[in-house]
């Protein structure tokens, strides 16, 4: 049995034991990550019923959107010069460049702020046709800022490879801080008002929080800031990546949005939840990629081909055979997992089985996404999202009326694997290797 799993696993290898030893403490903390996002989401499926979760995750979705135009792929744009000038000790320059996009970024969440609090009655009327959705994206609107920069910090300190901070603002702080402060007002009482503060409430102590981390662990205060980067040059290098970035988040809800707009509040709930659990078989890709990352852009810069191929051939192989068990449970009990969440979430179980395949299938591709994007060709991500999301946006369009959430599972399903699977295409004609990693398929070949 060990010789088996070392044929696959390769510990014998300096860089893949490297990767593993990053990516075990990534993994721990998203393993950790996913109770904490599971409680909150049993906290108000609970409490308040499908209704309020989807009305809940509407808004969310929204802000997720419009935080996504905020940071407008500098958070990307970021973690690939941080990462370059870390390498190359040029701590000026890494000020200089987090000092333009704080202004940018500033600017636009200002902006739209006023967007969404001011249109967010045509926005809950118009488009959702669910005038109980106003509060929400009004109260929500006011956390653009925050949420924006709680996550290019996290990325600045990814970038710097301060990794255990990183994966705590990445994916727990905020689901952390939200439960706890939910679960404090719960005893003053359980009005859908105080659910929205209490999301305001915890999006501003992370960001708070955050910053004070990346100050204090990065040193910025204390540098001077010296340009080498400059405005135009980073947002030329950010727009591809604003696009890209913007569009997969967009087609990551497309199916919640169509849904909302097509359908009940009760079936954007019980979605929601399927969708939520799905992701635990990301959560080995997630990890990997937190370690893997910053050392494309690293070997990328040093024209290092040869290392940047074995780091994403040992990712993936770590992925594939982290997330095959995690399907295989989804596979086996659906109805079960999602009826933890309430007997209403039961209807949910197909749903779950779809979109747990198509997050397979993102993970067995590899860390393609990262790879165009700190090698230089942004551009080309960007146009495989713009083809994915016309995709999945036609395909949740026809499914949805005769399907309901299940045509919204395999629309998402579809459009996901199409991005994955021509982003595996593109790195073959580019690099010539292969990312993708089926074992009982294709052997490779020893290192």
């Amino acid at each position: 049995m060990k010789k088996h799993l070392l044929k696959h696993l390769p510990f014998h290898d300096f860089h893949f034991r490297e990767i593993f030893k990053g990516s075990s403490m990534a993994f721990f903390f998203k393993i950790l990550s996913l109770p904490v996002g599971y409680a909150l989401a049993y906290l108000i499926a609970r409490n308040y019923g499908a209704a309020v979760n989807g009305l809940f995750n509407l808004a969310l979705m929204v802000i997720v959107v419009a935080t996504v135009i905020s940071k407008a792929g500098l958070d990307t744009a970021l973690l690939k010069y941080a990462a370059t000038l870390s390498a190359l000790k040029q701590w000026g320059e890494i000020k200089s460049v987090y000092i333009h996009t704080v202004k940018i970024v500033g600017l636009l969440s200002i902006i739209i702020t006023l967007i969404l609090f001011f249109f967010a009655p045509y926005i809950s009327l118009k488009v959702f046709k669910k005038p109980d959705l106003v509060p929400y994206i009004q109260y929500f609107s006011f956390t653009v800022f925050p949420y924006s920069m709680y996550l290019i910090n996290s990325e600045c300190l990814r970038a710097l490879k301060i990794f255990r901070y990183h994966l705590f603002f990445e994916g727990l702080s905020l689901n952390l801080i939200n439960a706890v402060v939910l679960f404090f007002f719960f005893v003053i009482n359980k009005s859908t008002e105080l659910l929205m503060i209490s999301f305001v409430a915890a999006v501003y102590l992370t960001f708070i929080l955050s910053t004070i981390v990346w100050i204090k662990k990065s040193g910025i205060a204390k540098i001077t800031a010296q340009k080498s980067v400059g405005l135009k040059e980073l947002i030329y290098t950010s727009l591809p990546m604003l696009t890209s970035t913007a569009l997969l988040k967009v087609m990551g809800w497309t199916d919640t949005l169509i849904l909302g707009i097509l359908s009940t509040a009760e079936n954007v709930g019980i979605y929601s939840i399927a969708l939520k659990i799905s992701f635990v078989t990301r959560v080995s890709l997630m990890a990997v990629n937190t370690i893997s990352a910053p050392r494309f852009a690293e070997y990328h810069s040093k024209n290092e081909p040869e290392l940047l191929i074995k780091t994403s051939d040992h990712a993936t192989r770590l992925i594939f055979w982290t997330s095959a068990p995690v399907l295989l449970i989804i596979f086996l009990f659906p109805e079960f997992i999602t009826g933890l969440f309430g007997e209403e979430f039961k209807a949910g179980a197909i749903a779950l089985m779809i979109l747990a395949a198509g997050q397979f299938i993102s993970s067995i591709s590899g860390s393609v996404g990262y790879i165009l994007n700190m090698t230089g060709y942004q551009v080309i991500q960007q146009n495989i999202a713009i083809a994915s999301i016309i995709l999945s946006v036609v395909l949740n369009i026809l499914l949805i009326p005769v399907f309901g959430i299940t045509g919204a599972a395999i629309a998402s399903t579809t459009g996901l694997a199409f991005r994955n699977l021509v982003s595996v295409y593109y790195i073959k004609k580019k690099f010539n290797f292969t990312t993708i990693y089926l074992p009982f398929i294709r052997q490779r070949k020893k290192e």
